[in-house]
């Protein structure tokens, strides 16, 4: 397969922050990102990391004709449950977005497929961390219903497409556990089993 692997959001807007620890989403993602190339590289796929604002992003992956596209982000209770409380760290498990409205940006297979792609790749993750599993979200799951911008990704990228979240950044415990202590490798692992499923069983 042709592969787009992205971090998520961009350095001069890192996303989501866990305060205690001085982490933050896009550097963390990109930590992952690095070992998710080398490992889907030696795999045997054709691998890009692609990198930038939203909109650079998307207009690099429509030009670039892949077969799936990854945007790597990290959880945060703030984006759903407590949007005043940026301190909260309630949140855990993973899960991996699909795009809500697959029909609306000419995507070939209907929704009930990308949202059970979602959940076996949620699923894989899941079992390699050891954490919750919170499945397939539609791409509105923290914004408005019908979706704006937080499904932009989603809708206007012109391949198959998905934002796995293997924790929550603002979650000590997962932070400490993974992200403290350097074990990005093993939660790129888990994302490549996440692909490894969708292209044993759809792709």
């Amino acid at each position: 397969m042709k592969i787009a692997i992205c971090p998520g959001h961009h350095p001069a807007a890192k996303g989501a922050v866990n305060k205690k620890h001085g982490l933050n989403e896009h550097d963390e993602a990109t930590k992952v990102i690095d070992h998710a190339y080398e490992i889907l590289t030696r795999q045997g796929h054709t691998v890009e990391i692609i990198t930038g604002t939203l909109g650079e992003k998307v207009r690099t992956i429509n030009a670039g004709d892949f077969d799936l596209v990854i945007d790597l982000h990290f959880n945060a209770d703030a984006d759903h449950l407590d949007p005043e409380d940026f301190d909260d760290s309630r949140g855990h498990g993973s899960m991996v977005m699909y795009c809500p409205k697959a029909r609306s940006y000419g995507d070939p297979e209907p929704q009930s497929t990308r949202k059970a792609q979602a959940a076996v790749f949620s699923f894989a993750m899941h079992s390699k961390l050891g954490n919750r599993d919170l499945g397939g979200r539609p791409g509105w799951y923290w914004g408005s219903n019908p979706p704006k911008k937080k499904d932009y990704f989603l809708r206007k990228t012109n391949c198959v497409a998905f934002i796995p979240e293997p924790g929550y950044i603002d979650n000590n415990g997962f932070a400490e556990a993974w992200l403290v202590s350097g074990r990005h490798r093993e939660i790129a692992e888990a994302i490549c089993n996440g692909i490894a499923v969708l292209e044993k069983r759809w792709v």
